[in-house]
């Protein structure tokens, strides 16, 4: 893999064309949106250039009002496609994700060329777009996987291993691996994943996701916007923040809402959208558990106040997921400086951290009753949490920051760069 020393050496006097290539892009509050944004204006205040193409749609959204063309904060933006069905099914979803394909592909092939174009990986296998660029070109290429897929296809059970669909997306994501110049992966055991899928060891680089804020406060709770609204008071309060997709245990969590439903120091918060949400909801009202909160999307400048609101904060993964995401919002409540919840699988970057910082607690995949220890002992113990979250801030700041990982970001480009010459 790509050596740190090496990119660390690299330099470029002049500025870098660069062009992200993703569906989501700010206003949006998807995280992949979230990352590009951070990056992009990272980029621009070192003095390059830096285009994106994205979706007029907000991510998983049926309707196309974003402008198809602005300047956000230095940033060249140009917005194509028509969403036509947003989440309404993997078929309809599919015919989305055709229309952004073809549309990106004719707007990307008609800008100037760019020194090098980062794709991420919504929608799937969008890194063709950059093969093609490579290709007629001559552009530079770095996929950014911040997904893997089919893995994550055949982990949602949308679609069967080794099945003929299965073996076509896997030919088109080698392909995508193995033309680019750079792979960027999460963790350690992505990587892995990739190289296994053809990629070439020294041409994948590992930079972490980082926190969607930084910017904190510590404002008492009586004086956060959310308290006004959910009034927890002084309550031990459990928050989930963010996507609740396939890949996230549902099942603990709703167990351990069941066993603590009548325990009035304790207060739960689950804020964002996603399919496994309304399994968490039909459990909740089945339940009739009283001391549950519910809420949608926030704005992303509301984040500091929603992640302080949380006293602890579960952060799940299902077993066979690890490797294939990397939940962003664990680094987010790190940053927050508050314990995490871990529900999943051990053999995970998170946990890895989790351990060696002592940031939190591993409660294994499905089970709840553990769950329920971890936040009885910090209900009966609030300087617990205190501590775990001071180390969490600690490790965050030390290694995982956004000014870190958009330093490392720009090496790995530079490097790319002066690797063509």
């Amino acid at each position: 893999m790509v050596s740190e020393s090496t990119i660390l050496t690299a330099t470029r006097p002049n500025p870098i064309r660069v062009l992200f290539l993703n569906q989501a892009f700010w206003p949006d509050v998807a995280a992949t949106a979230q990352h590009v944004d951070d990056l992009a204006r990272h980029l621009v205040a070192q003095g390059d250039q830096v285009t994106v193409v994205a979706s007029r749609s907000l991510y998983g959204a049926s309707a196309s009002t974003l402008p198809r063309r602005e300047n956000h904060q230095g940033i060249q933006v140009f917005r194509v496609g028509l969403q036509f069905f947003g989440k309404r099914g993997i078929a309809l979803r599919a015919i989305d994700f055709a229309l952004f394909y073809i549309a990106a592909l004719w707007q990307c092939f008609i800008l100037p060329r760019h020194d090098v174009v980062v794709c991420l990986t919504t929608p799937p296998f969008i890194a063709l777009v950059g093969v093609l660029l490579k290709w007629f070109k001559g552009t530079r290429l770095v996929y950014w996987t911040m997904d893997l897929y089919p893995e994550v296809a055949g982990a949602a059970g949308v679609m069967k291993r080794g099945s003929l669909s299965w073996r076509l997306f896997q030919a088109v994501d080698r392909l995508c691996l193995r033309s680019s110049d750079r792979v960027v992966v999460l963790g350690a055991c992505m990587a892995k994943s990739v190289i296994d899928k053809g990629a070439r060891p020294e041409r994948v680089a590992t930079i972490s996701v980082w926190s969607g804020t930084e910017e904190f406060q510590g404002r008492p709770r009586a004086e956060n916007h959310f308290e006004r609204e959910w009034k927890t008071e002084d309550r031990l309060t459990i928050l989930y923040v963010g996507n609740f997709g396939l890949g996230h245990d549902m099942e603990a969590i709703a167990g351990a809402i069941e066993q603590l439903k009548d325990d009035d120091r304790i207060r739960w918060l689950f804020i964002g959208g996603g399919k496994a949400k309304r399994i968490l909801e039909a459990r909740v009202a089945a339940c009739g558990a009283r001391n549950v909160t519910m809420g949608g999307y926030q704005p992303r400048e509301l984040l500091p106040q929603l992640l302080e609101m949380g006293d602890a904060h579960i952060v799940s993964l299902l077993p066979g997921w690890e490797g294939l995401i990397v939940p962003c919002k664990f680094f987010s409540v790190l940053a927050a400086g508050k314990p995490v919840l871990w529900v999943g699988p051990r053999d995970s970057a998170c946990v890895s951290i989790l351990h060696e910082h002592e940031c939190g607690f591993e409660v294994a995949a499905g089970d709840s009753a553990a769950l329920v220890d971890a936040i009885q002992r910090l209900a009966a113990d609030r300087s617990t949490a205190r501590q775990m979250g001071d180390r969490g801030r600690e490790v965050y700041r030390a290694k995982y920051s956004v000014q870190s990982a958009c330093n490392r970001w720009r090496e790995v480009l530079i490097d790319v760069l002066n690797s063509a010459r």
